[in-house]
Protein backbone atom coordinates (compact mmCIF):
# COMPACT_ATOMS: atom_id res chain seq x y z
CA UNK A 1 0.00 0.00 0.00
CA UNK A 2 2.87 2.06 0.77
CA UNK A 3 4.21 1.51 -2.39
CA UNK A 4 0.97 2.40 -4.42
CA UNK A 5 0.55 5.48 -2.30
CA UNK A 6 4.02 6.98 -3.82
CA UNK A 7 3.24 6.35 -7.28
CA UNK A 8 -0.21 8.05 -6.78
CA UNK A 9 1.73 11.05 -5.49
CA UNK A 10 4.47 11.18 -8.27
CA UNK A 11 1.76 11.47 -10.63
CA UNK A 12 -0.16 14.06 -9.12
CA UNK A 13 3.31 15.65 -8.76
CA UNK A 14 3.95 15.40 -12.35
CA UNK A 15 0.04 16.59 -13.62
CA UNK A 16 0.90 19.22 -11.31
CA UNK A 17 3.90 20.44 -13.23
CA UNK A 18 2.18 20.03 -16.28
CA UNK A 19 -1.00 21.98 -15.75
CA UNK A 20 1.37 25.15 -14.33
CA UNK A 21 4.13 25.26 -16.95
CA UNK A 22 3.06 25.98 -20.20
CA UNK A 23 6.54 26.37 -21.61
CA UNK A 24 7.35 22.69 -20.53
CA UNK A 25 3.53 21.00 -22.28
CA UNK A 26 4.75 23.14 -25.49
CA UNK A 27 8.33 20.87 -25.52
CA UNK A 28 5.81 17.82 -25.10
CA UNK A 29 3.66 18.78 -27.88
CA UNK A 30 6.68 18.51 -30.13
CA UNK A 31 7.72 14.98 -29.21
CA UNK A 32 4.42 13.76 -29.87
CA UNK A 33 3.81 13.05 -25.96
CA UNK A 34 0.30 13.99 -24.34
CA UNK A 35 -1.16 13.87 -20.90
CA UNK A 36 -5.12 13.41 -19.99
CA UNK A 37 -7.76 12.68 -17.31
CA UNK A 38 -10.22 10.21 -17.62
CA UNK A 39 -13.30 9.11 -15.82
CA UNK A 40 -15.57 6.14 -16.52
CA UNK A 41 -18.89 4.18 -15.77
CA UNK A 42 -19.66 0.96 -16.22
CA UNK A 43 -20.65 -2.66 -14.95
CA UNK A 44 -17.99 -5.22 -13.27
CA UNK A 45 -18.39 -9.17 -13.32
CA UNK A 46 -16.76 -12.61 -11.80
CA UNK A 47 -17.38 -15.91 -14.07
CA UNK A 48 -16.22 -19.43 -14.00
CA UNK A 49 -15.45 -19.48 -17.73
CA UNK A 50 -15.91 -17.48 -20.84
CA UNK A 51 -19.84 -17.89 -20.82
CA UNK A 52 -20.42 -18.63 -17.16
CA UNK A 53 -20.83 -15.61 -14.97
CA UNK A 54 -20.62 -15.87 -11.20
CA UNK A 55 -23.29 -13.98 -9.76
CA UNK A 56 -24.40 -10.74 -10.99
CA UNK A 57 -23.06 -7.90 -13.19
CA UNK A 58 -22.40 -4.97 -10.38
CA UNK A 59 -22.18 -0.98 -11.41
CA UNK A 60 -18.59 0.22 -11.16
CA UNK A 61 -16.17 3.13 -11.78
CA UNK A 62 -12.91 4.33 -12.73
CA UNK A 63 -10.96 7.95 -12.35
CA UNK A 64 -7.45 8.51 -13.68
CA UNK A 65 -4.76 10.16 -15.68
CA UNK A 66 -2.82 8.69 -18.77
CA UNK A 67 0.22 9.44 -21.16
CA UNK A 68 -0.02 9.36 -25.10
CA UNK A 69 2.81 8.89 -27.21
CA UNK A 70 2.31 9.78 -30.62
CA UNK A 71 4.84 6.93 -32.80
CA UNK A 72 3.30 8.06 -36.08
CA UNK A 73 0.28 9.88 -37.64
CA UNK A 74 -1.95 6.79 -37.51
CA UNK A 75 -0.07 5.05 -34.07
CA UNK A 76 0.35 5.62 -30.59
CA UNK A 77 1.33 4.18 -27.81
CA UNK A 78 -0.86 4.71 -24.14
CA UNK A 79 -0.03 3.82 -20.02
CA UNK A 80 -2.37 4.60 -17.64
CA UNK A 81 -2.81 4.24 -13.69
CA UNK A 82 -6.68 4.17 -12.80
CA UNK A 83 -8.42 3.26 -9.97
CA UNK A 84 -11.17 1.26 -10.55
CA UNK A 85 -13.67 -1.24 -8.33
CA UNK A 86 -14.63 -4.92 -9.78
CA UNK A 87 -16.06 -7.69 -8.08
CA UNK A 88 -20.08 -8.97 -8.73
CA UNK A 89 -23.56 -9.04 -7.14
CA UNK A 90 -25.37 -11.68 -5.95
CA UNK A 91 -22.39 -13.94 -5.61
CA UNK A 92 -22.52 -17.50 -3.82
CA UNK A 93 -21.12 -16.79 -0.57
CA UNK A 94 -19.35 -20.58 -0.35
CA UNK A 95 -17.05 -18.63 -2.89
CA UNK A 96 -15.09 -16.68 0.24
CA UNK A 97 -15.99 -18.60 3.37
CA UNK A 98 -15.46 -21.88 3.56
CA UNK A 99 -18.37 -24.76 4.75
CA UNK A 100 -18.03 -24.45 8.84
CA UNK A 101 -17.29 -20.62 8.42
CA UNK A 102 -19.77 -19.15 11.25
CA UNK A 103 -20.52 -16.30 9.22
CA UNK A 104 -22.02 -18.79 6.62
CA UNK A 105 -24.62 -20.67 8.98
CA UNK A 106 -25.01 -20.38 12.61
CA UNK A 107 -27.56 -21.09 15.35
CA UNK A 108 -29.86 -19.29 17.48
CA UNK A 109 -30.92 -19.70 21.23
CA UNK A 110 -34.28 -19.93 19.84
CA UNK A 111 -33.62 -22.95 17.95
CA UNK A 112 -33.20 -20.86 14.80
CA UNK A 113 -30.63 -20.99 12.41
CA UNK A 114 -28.92 -17.92 10.30
CA UNK A 115 -27.82 -18.83 7.09
CA UNK A 116 -25.75 -16.36 4.60
CA UNK A 117 -27.42 -16.89 1.02
CA UNK A 118 -25.68 -14.22 -1.02
CA UNK A 119 -22.76 -11.35 -1.06
CA UNK A 120 -22.10 -8.78 -2.89
CA UNK A 121 -18.32 -8.46 -3.92
CA UNK A 122 -16.63 -5.33 -4.57
CA UNK A 123 -12.89 -4.97 -5.11
CA UNK A 124 -10.74 -2.05 -4.51
CA UNK A 125 -7.95 -2.10 -8.03
CA UNK A 126 -5.20 -0.10 -8.98
CA UNK A 127 -5.46 -0.38 -13.05
CA UNK A 128 -2.28 0.40 -15.18
CA UNK A 129 -3.30 0.05 -18.88
CA UNK A 130 -0.61 -0.17 -21.58
CA UNK A 131 -2.21 -0.47 -25.05
CA UNK A 132 -1.21 -0.03 -29.02
CA UNK A 133 -4.26 2.73 -30.55
CA UNK A 134 -4.37 2.71 -34.16
CA UNK A 135 -6.25 5.96 -35.47
CA UNK A 136 -8.88 5.48 -38.81
CA UNK A 137 -9.21 7.96 -40.80
CA UNK A 138 -11.27 11.38 -39.47
CA UNK A 139 -15.04 12.09 -40.12
CA UNK A 140 -15.56 15.84 -39.80
CA UNK A 141 -14.73 16.71 -36.16
CA UNK A 142 -14.33 13.04 -34.83
CA UNK A 143 -11.25 10.59 -35.40
CA UNK A 144 -12.19 7.39 -34.49
CA UNK A 145 -9.78 4.65 -33.46
CA UNK A 146 -9.09 1.30 -31.61
CA UNK A 147 -6.74 0.05 -29.09
CA UNK A 148 -5.44 -3.04 -27.51
CA UNK A 149 -3.06 -4.28 -25.13
CA UNK A 150 -2.50 -5.51 -21.89
CA UNK A 151 -3.66 -4.40 -18.13
CA UNK A 152 -2.05 -5.23 -15.20
CA UNK A 153 -4.56 -4.84 -11.93
CA UNK A 154 -2.98 -4.77 -8.33
CA UNK A 155 -5.31 -5.10 -5.36
CA UNK A 156 -6.25 -2.42 -2.61
CA UNK A 157 -8.67 -3.98 -0.99
CA UNK A 158 -11.49 -6.14 -0.84
CA UNK A 159 -15.09 -6.24 0.59
CA UNK A 160 -17.93 -8.41 1.33
CA UNK A 161 -21.40 -7.02 2.03
CA UNK A 162 -23.76 -9.99 2.58
CA UNK A 163 -27.41 -11.08 3.22
CA UNK A 164 -28.35 -13.17 5.70
CA UNK A 165 -31.73 -15.38 5.94
CA UNK A 166 -33.27 -16.02 9.33
CA UNK A 167 -34.84 -19.12 9.53
CA UNK A 168 -36.85 -20.10 12.73
CA UNK A 169 -38.61 -23.83 11.16
CA UNK A 170 -38.53 -25.33 8.39
CA UNK A 171 -40.03 -23.79 5.65
CA UNK A 172 -40.61 -20.62 7.44
CA UNK A 173 -37.68 -17.72 6.18
CA UNK A 174 -37.92 -13.98 6.87
CA UNK A 175 -37.31 -11.64 4.20
CA UNK A 176 -33.27 -11.18 2.87
CA UNK A 177 -31.43 -8.49 5.11
CA UNK A 178 -28.12 -6.76 4.49
CA UNK A 179 -26.45 -7.11 7.98
CA UNK A 180 -22.52 -6.66 7.90
CA UNK A 181 -19.97 -6.41 5.84
CA UNK A 182 -16.55 -8.22 5.79
CA UNK A 183 -13.04 -7.57 4.96
CA UNK A 184 -11.95 -10.19 2.37
CA UNK A 185 -8.80 -8.75 0.52
CA UNK A 186 -6.79 -11.85 1.47
CA UNK A 187 -8.85 -13.89 -0.61
CA UNK A 188 -8.62 -12.29 -3.37
CA UNK A 189 -5.65 -12.66 -5.58
CA UNK A 190 -2.98 -9.35 -4.94
CA UNK A 191 -2.55 -9.34 -9.29
CA UNK A 192 -4.73 -9.31 -12.26
CA UNK A 193 -3.81 -9.53 -15.98
CA UNK A 194 -6.66 -9.01 -18.37
CA UNK A 195 -6.85 -8.35 -22.26
CA UNK A 196 -7.74 -4.64 -22.89
CA UNK A 197 -9.67 -4.20 -26.30
CA UNK A 198 -11.40 -0.54 -27.04
CA UNK A 199 -12.82 1.74 -29.46
CA UNK A 200 -13.59 5.47 -29.07
CA UNK A 201 -13.26 8.60 -31.01
CA UNK A 202 -11.12 12.21 -30.59
CA UNK A 203 -12.69 15.01 -31.31
CA UNK A 204 -12.22 18.94 -30.51
CA UNK A 205 -14.74 21.30 -28.42
CA UNK A 206 -14.39 25.19 -27.28
CA UNK A 207 -10.12 24.34 -28.64
CA UNK A 208 -10.22 21.32 -26.09
CA UNK A 209 -9.55 17.93 -27.34
CA UNK A 210 -12.02 15.30 -25.51
CA UNK A 211 -12.38 11.57 -25.94
CA UNK A 212 -15.40 9.07 -25.65
CA UNK A 213 -14.40 5.67 -25.84
CA UNK A 214 -15.86 1.66 -24.50
CA UNK A 215 -13.06 -0.51 -23.09
CA UNK A 216 -13.90 -4.19 -22.14
CA UNK A 217 -11.19 -6.06 -19.76
CA UNK A 218 -11.07 -9.81 -20.09
CA UNK A 219 -9.55 -11.20 -17.08
CA UNK A 220 -6.82 -13.56 -17.82
CA UNK A 221 -5.32 -14.53 -14.12
CA UNK A 222 -7.31 -16.42 -11.85
CA UNK A 223 -8.69 -14.10 -8.98
CA UNK A 224 -9.23 -16.85 -6.20
CA UNK A 225 -6.73 -16.98 -3.26
CA UNK A 226 -8.97 -18.67 -0.84
CA UNK A 227 -8.44 -22.66 -1.79
CA UNK A 228 -11.20 -23.64 1.24
CA UNK A 229 -14.45 -22.20 -0.82
CA UNK A 230 -16.39 -24.19 -3.22
CA UNK A 231 -14.93 -22.52 -6.26
CA UNK A 232 -11.02 -22.53 -7.06
CA UNK A 233 -11.07 -20.58 -10.03
CA UNK A 234 -12.73 -17.28 -11.54
CA UNK A 235 -11.86 -14.25 -13.28
CA UNK A 236 -12.44 -10.33 -13.03
CA UNK A 237 -13.71 -8.88 -16.17
CA UNK A 238 -15.23 -5.26 -16.91
CA UNK A 239 -16.93 -3.07 -19.43
CA UNK A 240 -16.16 0.57 -18.87
CA UNK A 241 -17.47 3.36 -20.92
CA UNK A 242 -15.29 6.54 -20.53
CA UNK A 243 -15.09 10.49 -21.23
CA UNK A 244 -11.33 11.85 -21.33
CA UNK A 245 -9.93 15.47 -21.57
CA UNK A 246 -6.36 15.92 -23.15
CA UNK A 247 -3.67 18.43 -22.90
Amino acid sequence: MKHTRNIVRVAFLLTALLLVSPALRAQLDDTGLRFGFKAGLGSADLSLSKFCKLGESRTTFSLGGFAEYRLMPWLSATVGLEYTQNGGSNVPPRMLYSAISQLLSQEIPDGGEVSMIRTNLRIHTLEIPVAGRVSLPESGNFKPFFMVGPSFGFRLGATSTFYREYVFAPGIASHPVAVSSDKVKEKISPVNVSALLGVGSEFSAYDKIFELGVTYRLGLVNQNNFFEGQYQQYTSNSLMGYIAFKF
